[in-house]
């Protein structure tokens, strides 16, 4: 089985070998974190520093990888367009939304960051998982340094309409990050379509996008801090498989776009596996 990278803007490195982490992503995928992971990102340090290669911590079978913010980064990278621009937006708060274009290039700079650092990390086999709105033109960076592997995101919060969404300037040069990606997860039915029609906006070359109903009717909210994540079980097949969703770029490439289940206990990642072709994914969830 491949070895699954996980990328997020914090990593809760533990302190102690045997030291369990409470919340956050380490609870929604500790069943992702039983076989072999490479878990990378920010260490959560601002400092000036010429070192660029990132710290390592091994606990089990999970590898911790981090990097170090400068203060200019973390003001325009996550206190900025991250936390000023698009948390609000995303939320449909509208009135919240502050930007600036220097955020928004510094916000794109750390993500290319990110990838220059992972990229000596990874092998050959890899898939990738990048976890939400902080790292969304990750996919494009790693692409754009010669990544091939399997790349999968998931948005851990609301996706609005295109006439919310066009609000903020550079909306369609991200939902266009977006496409880089093999797969995209989504909260809802309603976030999935909202990407369709973004997509479509921005004259992306989609060809179809289709979901099966994970969620219970009407529900938005996550009911702990464990829903909203996929759990996903993987499997070969051909562009002729199962999925929750399939959508064409303007590459030519073939990708998916996933509604994640919901669940009063939480779901869980449960296992990837590649396929030459494509990442076929089936949703399901534990106690639905």
């Amino acid at each position: 089985m491949a070895r699954l990278v996980i990328v997020s803007n914090r990593v809760p490195v533990p302190a102690k070998k045997r030291e369990q982490q409470a919340g956050g992503l380490a609870v929604v995928l500790e069943e992702a974190l039983k076989g072999e992971v490479l878990w990378f990102g920010w260490s959560g340090r601002r400092m000036d520093s010429l070192i660029t290669q990132p710290a390592i911590v091994t606990r089990g079978a999970t590898t911790f990888a981090t990097i170090d913010l400068s203060e200019a980064e973390y003001r325009q990278y996550y206190a900025g367009f991250a936390n000023r621009s698009l948390w609000p937006l995303l939320h449909y708060r509208t009135g919240l939304v502050a930007y600036s274009r220097d955020e928004y290039r510094g916000y794109r700079a750390a993500n290319r960051k990110f990838a220059e650092a992972l990229k000596p990390l990874l092998r050959a086999d890899d898939i990738i998982w990048v976890q939400d709105y902080h790292l969304i033109p990750l996919g494009r960076a790693l692409r754009e340094a010669g990544i091939g592997q399997r790349i999968g995101f998931f948005l851990h919060i609301p996706l609005p309409p295109p006439s919310v969404l066009d609000i903020l300037p550079p909306a369609r040069e991200l939902i266009a990050d977006l496409a880089t990606y093999d797969l995209v997860g989504f909260q809802t039915e309603e976030d999935r379509d909202n990407f369709a029609g973004c997509a479509k906006r921005s004259d992306l070359r989609t060809r179809s996008l289709r979901a099966m109903p994970f969620h219970r009717q009407g529900e938005r909210e996550p009911t702990s801090n464990r829903a909203g994540i996929p759990h996903v079980a993987s499997q070969i097949s051909d562009r002729n498989a199962r999925t929750s969703s399939v959508r064409r770029d303007h590459c030519g490439s073939s990708h998916h776009a996933a509604v994640s289940p919901r669940s009063r206990s939480g779901s869980r990642c449960h296992r990837l596996l590649e396929d030459t072709r494509t990442l076929s994914v089936v949703l399901s969830s534990e106690g639905s």
